[in-house]
């Protein structure tokens, strides 16, 4: 499949190792407006500067493409759909899905009037680790979950596009660890309350730290504590989890997935079995060269993606739910669905 890369700065580089891991993708062109980047990532990688456009018509005129694949900020997104939308190719497009919940709702009108895909990159989903977890959960021996912790530190010190966000942490990052919320749920929450601030030292203007408190369908809560101010301990970038479920505990810590299951006497004791290292799911391809080859597949039969934007806009609404509550401080409601 060939395709146009938009952004080759900063995580496009990650997407510029991603392609040539595949050997089904050919990118045809290259998007990027900063020269600086240009010539840092034409060295770096050894690509053509004759096939490096500044602007995704330029791109489109010069040659033939079966797709792009955009890691552009999100204030560009909805300008990137309608250029795809009018030449009716398909957009695989970096989340978050747009700058505000206006904007996401327009991507979502214009990919469904005119029929053109428009896939969110939310790459966590193809993480070892997280498919490990996934598959646990699903397997049934856990039974129902009842309750989540999430924790993500980390000491982000990166300005980039992140600074003319108001909430660069829960606009940037949350919306990882929150679509793996619904990831792992398979629903949306129902009850939502949240707060966001900005630590004494942080040199930003952008709030970078937040508490969040979810309630899905069953009853199940969720508790979410972050911060990109952090000055140690960091966790990984996934994060550090842990599921109490009906027959057990399982949690990832530091990329580390270990289990704890009850003994099952029912006698109501509580009688544990001793803890497991639960080991990860080998996968072909993960994160980024996963989500490419998903896309890649879309594209060339038709088949159905896990993250249309007009799914992947409920994992948005999430984030502007948590910082609708956190400015009103009032819980904000859902309807199930």
């Amino acid at each position: 499949m060939r395709i146009i890369q938009m952004g080759i700065g900063n995580m496009g580089g990650v997407w510029l190792k991603a392609a040539r891991e595949l050997e089904d993708i050919d990118t045809v062109a290259y998007v990027e407006i900063d020269d600086a980047i240009t010539r840092k990532q034409v060295a770096a990688y050894d690509l053509d500067p004759q096939r490096i456009f500044r602007t995704l018509p330029e791109a489109l005129a010069a040659c033939e493409t079966d797709a792009v694949v955009s890691i552009i900020p999100p204030d560009f997104r909805v300008a990137t759909m309608r250029t795809c939308a009018a030449h009716r190719l398909p957009l695989l497009t970096e989340k978050p899905l747009a700058p505000d919940m206006a904007a996401a709702r327009r991507m979502v009108d214009i990919a469904t009037e005119s029929g053109v895909l428009c896939m969110v990159a939310q790459n966590y989903r193809y993480m070892e680790t997280i498919q490990t977890l996934e598959r646990l959960l699903d397997g049934g021996e856990l039974g129902r979950v009842g309750s989540i912790t999430v924790e993500h530190y980390r000491g982000q010190r990166r300005a980039l596009f992140h600074e003319r966000m108001a909430y660069p942490l829960l606009q940037d990052m949350s919306i990882h660890h929150f679509d793996l919320l619904r990831f792992f749920l398979g629903n949306n929450p129902l009850r939502i309350f949240g707060h966001a601030w900005s630590a004494r030292w942080n040199p930003y203007q952008g709030k970078r730290s937040a508490f969040a408190l979810f309630e899905f369908p069953d009853a199940v809560q969720v508790s979410y504590s972050a911060s990109w101010s952090s000055n140690g301990q960091q966790t990984t970038w996934p994060g550090n989890w842990r599921f109490e479920c009906e027959h057990g505990v399982v949690t990832l810590r530091d990329d580390v997935i270990t289990v704890q299951m009850d003994q099952g006497n029912g006698d109501h004791a509580y009688r544990y079995l001793p803890p497991r290292r639960v080991p990860h799911v080998k996968m072909p391809h993960s994160s980024q060269a996963y989500l490419l080859d998903i896309f890649r597949r879309a594209v060339m039969s038709g088949a159905e993606v896990p993250t249309p934007c007009r799914d992947n806009i409920h994992s948005l609404q999430m984030v502007f739910d948590v910082i609708a509550a956190s400015e009103s401080g009032e819980e904000i409601h859902r309807e199930a669905g």
